[in-house]
C-alpha cells in the first residue's frame, strides 16, 4: 500500500524507528518546534498524530491497526484521541434527549364492571 511516496510494509512507512525518530525530529525542526522540550516524545507524538490524522480522514480501526504495525488493537485504541467532533456528537445526542417532545398523557376513565 502506498501513502503519498511512501510504501507502508508491518512498520509505520516502512522505516525502523531509529529511521523514524530522525525523520520527526527533522520534521519538527522545520516546523520551528523545539524538539528539546519534546526530549524522546518526539517519535510516540508522531504516532499519535499519523493515528488520529487517519481516523480523521475516515480510516477503521483495523486499518489504522495494520498501517501503524500494532499485532493488537488494544495497542491501537492507546493511541488513539476522541476527535472534537465526535464529542460535539456524543454531546449532540444527550442535548437531544432532553430536547424531545414529551407526549401528552394519555386519558382515560375507570368504569366500574358489573
Amino acid at each position: 500500500m502506498e501513502i503519498g511516496h511512501l510504501r507502508t510494509t508491518s512498520k509505520l512507512f516502512g522505516i525502523d524507528y531509529h529511521r523514524g525518530y530522525a525523520v520527526l525530529t527533522d520534521w519538527f525542526n522545520e516546523a520551528g518546534i523545539d524538539t528539546m522540550e519534546l526530549g524522546n516524545q518526539k517519535y510516540h507524538l508522531g504516532r499519535h498524530t499519523f493515528v488520529n490524522l487517519l481516523r480523521k480522514s475516515g480510516a477503521d480501526i483495523v486499518e489504522i491497526k495494520e498501517l501503524i504495525g500494532h499485532s493488537d488493537i488494544a495497542t491501537t485504541m492507546i493511541y488513539t484521541n476522541m476527535l472534537p467532533e465526535e464529542k460535539d456528537e456524543a454531546m449532540d445526542k444527550l442535548n437531544d434527549l432532553f430536547r424531545k417532545p414529551t407526549r401528552k398523557p394519555v386519558e382515560f376513565t375507570l368504569r366500574k364492571i358489573g
